[in-house]
């Protein structure tokens, strides 16, 4: 089979931590596919001594590695979540972001397709401006099915063609094309591409400046501002800021530390091109630092299992202050040839390779420096011995099935779980010798990745798919 080349954006299915994030802390990726060795590349550009990255490759194998590459074992889809933080100069998180992606590793050796387009940008007219498509996708077959959605909220299928923007913005369009299988018993072969689309000078001058301000979760009387004037990108402009205490800043975001608690005027301006400026201004009242006293403050140690994999843990504290420090330590209880084992990071993930009893301590520094230690016990089984199948179709839109093969007769039982391994749906049904179709409705289930267990006997699989 032909080598199989994607790259995808992480704008599409998109599971983001925050609404909007500073352009320095977002968790955005893309990625390559060739073969079963994918290629991971984060979108923030540059990385220094304050920002980490942290990879949960869908396998139950884990990276810290800034452009990691990974060969998967086997085909299917696997779902991949990047964890970006920006730590401050004493190693607490001041901005943190993530995003889940379904990362599908084709299975169908018949289906030689690869999908691709071209564009062209006509010249603005009227307010609008027409972008032109060219499909030109490897094998394509004119039996071939081709959807297209153009980033804006509107769709179309066809093979080429040409779509009508009314606003500048870059915009993330893509292609999907399906393919229905030559025989029986196989799934539809689906490729997709996407790629950003610049749409500029329709009215470039007429920009309305806008911010957001969040106070710092860690540090008394900072302000954190982020920029949300709607132009193509912060690289086509200029900021400035005025926060109101005679000071400024000329960075697209800023963060600011007032002296004393108030009411004070900021301002922000924005520089667009040679001849373009544009400001705003709004009232930003600072706080006056909250007073915490340790004896009030308590951390829980709480825990989270994944479906497909009871063996890995994830660990996080429930709290009434923020904590700005962790450090989790795991020791073995049951004799286990394992090492103690200590995480110096927020919410860490460990996947443990014994089963046993295990003895977990935190010790947790909270804002107003208040140290808390607790310790507890988990009982971890042995890893499950899990199949998996193929969900189809994927993504999906209304419903999704997966096949079970039965060698007698029995009751199969179906759990639905979305990305958070919260149960959304459950079916039991009785199963006959050889296929079992088990379906689930999906019309009424937000869009993002979910995980299908199906226990029938002594035997448990998991499928992984996409709702759209």
């Amino acid at each position: 089979m032909k080598k199989l080349l994607f790259v995808l954006f992480a704008l599409v299915f998109t599971l983001s931590s925050k609404a909007q994030n500073p352009t320095n802390c977002s968790s955005l990726f893309v990625y390559t596919i060739n073969g079963n060795t994918v290629s991971f590349v984060p979108a923030v550009i540059g990385d220094s001594a304050t920002t980490r990255h942290i990879w949960y490759l869908g396998d139950g194998r884990v990276s810290d590695t800034r452009r990691p590459v990974i060969t998967y074992a086997q085909c299917g889809t696997y779902t991949v979540k990047h964890v970006f933080k920006v730590l401050n100069n004493v190693g607490a998180v001041i901005c943190a972001d993530s995003t889940t992606v379904p990362v599908i590793i084709p299975c169908q050796q018949w289906c030689e397709l690869t999908a691709n387009f071209n564009f062209t940008v006509q010249p603005p007219s009227n307010g609008t401006t027409v972008v032109n498509f060219t499909n030109t996708s490897t094998n394509l077959l004119a039996t071939d099915s081709c959807f297209w959605n153009f980033g804006d909220g509107t769709t179309a299928i066809g093979a080429s063609p040409s779509h009508t923007y009314p606003a500048n913005g870059v915009y993330t369009v893509c292609l999907r094309i399906k393919r229905n299988p030559p025989s029986a018993g196989l799934a539809p072969c689906v490729r997709e591409i996407c790629k950003p689309v610049t749409v500029a000078n329709i009215n470039s001058c007429n920009i309305r400046p806008n911010f957001v301000k969040v106070p710092s979760p860690t540090v008394p009387l900072r302000a954190l501002f982020t920029n949300t004037t709607p132009i193509l990108s912060a690289n086509t402009a200029t900021a400035q800021w005025i926060f109101g205490d005679g000071t400024t800043a000329t960075t697209w975001n800023a963060e600011h530390t007032y002296p004393a608690p108030g009411r004070y005027r900021v301002c922000l301006k924005v520089f667009y091109g040679n001849n373009c400026i544009s400001d705003m201004c709004d009232s930003v009242t600072i706080e006056q630092p909250r007073v915490i006293r340790c004896d009030s403050v308590f951390v829980r140690i709480a825990t989270r299992r994944e479906p497909t994999q009871p063996n890995r843990v994830f660990f996080y504290t429930t709290n009434n202050v923020p904590v700005t420090q962790e450090t989790w330590t795991i020791t073995p209880l049951g004799g286990q040839n394992v090492s103690v084992v200590t995480y110096n990071q927020i919410n860490p993930v460990h996947t443990f390779t014994m089963p046993g009893s295990y003895r977990v301590c935190l010790r947790a520094v909270t804002l107003g420096n208040c140290v808390k230690e607790m310790c507890d016990s988990i009982q971890v089984g042995a890893a499950s011995n899990l199949c998996e199948l193929t969900a189809y179709p994927n993504p999906a839109q209304s419903q999704v099935s997966v096949y079970v093969n039965l060698t007698q007769p029995r009751l199969i039982n179906a759990i639905l779980f979305n990305s958070q391994f919260t149960q959304v749906g459950s079916i039991s049904q009785w199963g006959t010798v050889g296929n079992n179709q088990v379906s689930f409705n999906i019309g009424a289930l937000p869009a993002g990745p979910y995980i299908i267990r199906v226990t029938a006997g002594d035997r448990t699989c998991f499928a992984r798919f996409s709702k759209m």
